[in-house]
């Protein structure tokens, strides 16, 4: 049972009874209640209204008497307290806590899949800020066909190139023919996901490197703009949403746009105090 993956203690608690039973165990819940200590009916009537709940204590013995590790009795507790709380900052933040549990086990479970030449292969794209670069450039036909020209642009030797050319083969962003040319840029695999291991490390490289050629570029051919501001919560979180549109609303043009520049958007929204 996927402990991890659900949003309800109660199911939690009900499957693992059904679990038990299937491995020839023999749990009823009145087993359960008189063990706890607590009335059969009442415990009956929690675990299947939604209005209900056990008490922390209750819980917490019927975690131990259905063999939840302790890591599963902590996620259990927490979907309990977020069940309860009327409190809606808690909440949030109960929420998130959650959240961030079930996506630290998805990223435990992909790190599993991934094997050692696979993720070496993509430090070595993730740790050089300028594969990104150059992999979108190759979006543009000129670039696609005479790569050495993005050399002056970007102010790189060949053999740099050569190398990240040769990187973005590796993990199966572009595709050489027989003449050595490139045949294929593969714009659909271009977003690595947050939960990935290096993605944080990368874009930090990559803000750095952007920072470096934004102090280099002309202002006609720039926007910058920065604020500091005090909100409440909620402001964030709208600020936050409207981010979110933001950026659906820029992938709607550039999937529709013809390629002849490149270009970078950075956004980085965050809590000082």
């Amino acid at each position: 049972m996927d402990v991890l993956g659900e949003f309800d203690y109660k199911s939690l608690v009900k499957s693992r009874i059904r679990e038990l039973n299937s491995f020839g165990k023999s749990v009823t819940l009145k087993q359960l209640a008189e063990s706890i200590p607590v009335q059969y009916t009442h415990l009956s009537r929690i675990l299947t209204g939604p209005d209900k709940h056990l008490s922390e204590d209750h819980l917490f013995a019927l975690c131990k008497l259905l063999d939840f590790s302790s890591d599963e009795t902590d996620y259990l507790l927490l979907l309990r307290s977020e069940a309860c709380t009327t409190n809606l900052a808690r909440k949030r933040y109960l929420q998130a806590k959650l959240a961030h549990i079930r996506e630290a086990k998805k990223l435990k479970a992909s790190l599993k899949e991934f094997s050692t030449e696979t993720l070496l292969k993509e430090a070595n794209y993730l740790f050089d800020p300028l594969c990104v670069v150059v992999h979108v450039s190759l979006g543009i036909d000129e670039f696609r066909k005479s790569p050495h020209r993005l050399c002056s642009s970007l102010g790189i030797s060949r053999t740099h190139l050569k190398e990240i050319l040769l990187k973005l083969k590796d993990v199966g962003f572009i595709e050489f023919g027989a003449d050595g040319c490139i045949t294929k840029a593969n714009k659909a695999h271009f977003h690595y996901s947050p939960q990935h291991p290096l993605m944080r490390a990368h874009q930090n490289l990559l803000r750095t490197l952007g920072l470096s050629r934004l102090s280099r570029t002309d202002e006609q051919d720039r926007h910058s703009f920065m604020v500091t501001f005090s909100a409440e919560p909620g402001t964030f979180y709208s600020i936050k949403e409207l981010f979110q549109k933001f950026i659906q609303d820029v992938e709607k043009n550039v999937l529709v746009a013809r390629n002849t520049h490149t270009y970078q958007i950075s956004f980085d929204l965050f809590k000082w105090l």
